[in-house]
């Protein structure tokens, strides 16, 4: 009798035992996977801020790289007796992946319109106009927008949105004119060597026509292909 009541005892203590340390091991596990948790919207301890940037940073870098693009331009502010077209040459240097120094030329092509024949061979009275031959500038500019955009599933292309200013000069008809000129755009980088650039310039000066003269805003639209090299 007293080696069961010694076993009954023993088997109570033992087993009281166990279950007031489950709780405790539960407890110490659940503790250590919520250490091994992050919070939301943050690296984890180990993973440097450098290291974060060179896996965010841009699919091709422009640092110290040139760009050389050709195109052709639209002018849609010409005058309505006149179709003023262009076809362009630029060269760029990037500064950083953010800033460069782009100088562009553009040589000018420019006919009448059916209004502007009208005026000039039935009326006998040339329209009031002011021939472009060339366009020249020199800009800096920056990215403001790095991004990209999903064509497909498997294929994507990265872009950025730019804004640029500097000094310009227009050859016309009766001499050459400076003034400043704004430049924005896109720019779509394929692989690391390619650019198609979509975008607009206003050229702002002093325009000299037959008969009148005035300060105006040339609104050229372009469209180039570039090559990106070196770095």
């Amino acid at each position: 009798m007293k080696l069961a009541a010694l076993f009954i005892v023993s088997f109570f203590f033992w087993t009281g035992a166990v279950s007031g340390a489950v709780p405790e091991a539960t407890k110490s596990l659940e503790e250590e996977l919520g250490a091994l948790g992050t919070p939301g919207n943050q690296a984890p301890a180990g993973v440097t801020g450098e290291q974060l940037y060179s896996v965010q940073s841009r699919f091709s870098p422009l640092r110290r790289r040139h760009e050389l693009a050709v195109g052709a331009g639209n002018n849609f502010s010409a005058d309505s007796f006149q179709i003023s077209r262009s076809v362009d040459a630029s060269y760029r240097f990037y500064l950083t992946n953010r800033l460069f120094l782009g100088l562009s030329g553009s040589l000018v092509f420019n006919r009448l319109t059916a209004g502007g024949e009208f005026a000039f061979n039935v009326l006998n009275r040339p329209p009031d106009l002011a021939v472009t031959f060339f366009r020249s500038d020199l800009v800096l500019g920056y990215h403001l927008f790095y991004g990209k955009f999903r064509v497909s599933m498997d294929s994507v292309f990265y872009f950025d949105h730019y804004v640029a200013i500097g000094p310009g000069m227009v050859g016309l008809e009766f001499g050459n004119r400076f003034g400043p000129v704004l430049d924005t755009g896109i720019v779509a980088w394929f692989n690391r060597s390619f650019s198609v650039r979509l975008g607009v310039k206003d050229y702002i000066f002093n325009e000299p026509k037959r008969v009148s003269q005035g300060l105006v805003n040339n609104f050229v639209g372009y469209l180039q292909a570039g090559f990106v090299f070196g770095g």
